[in-house]
């Protein structure tokens, strides 16, 4: 009988740690999944306000901590894109498509068209340094 009530009591024990862990991984995901949203709004808040700076430095800061963060890539390439940074806008670009194959035709077309300014931009820059001479 003694036996009996042990293993009970020693499944009750399971049970309750595997519920309190249970409990304890939802409330993780519930709070790193509201850290990511206020992330992801604190972000798109910058960038619809205009506040670049601020918005390249937060996207760079997000990065150190997780440099697969979307959100962080996608707005810091905008804002640098904004600030005339191109190459450093398609290497974000890219590396978006890698994470997100998803999103590669928009991210490509995004890709194309910084390369069609800095090309444009290159041959400007040619011609100018051939009329110098």
């Amino acid at each position: 009988m003694e036996d009996q009530l042990n293993f009970i009591q020693n499944q009750l024990w399971a049970l309750l740690t595997l519920m309190f862990l249970f409990v304890l991984s939802n409330v993780y995901c519930y709070i790193t999944k509201n850290d990511e949203k206020k992330k992801k709004d604190d972000l798109e808040r910058m960038w619809e306000q205009g506040n670049i700076n601020d918005l390249i430095n937060q996207s760079e800061k997000i990065l150190q901590e997780n440099p697969y963060n979307f959100d962080a890539l996608f707005y810091g390439a905008k804002a640098m894109a904004s600030q005339n940074n191109y190459e450093d806008a398609i290497k974000q670009y890219k590396k978006i498509i890698e994470i997100e194959p998803g999103f590669r035709s928009s991210m490509q077309s995004q890709i194309d068209e910084l390369t069609e300014i800095l090309n444009e931009g290159s041959i400007e820059n040619a011609s100018l340094e051939s009329t110098d001479k």
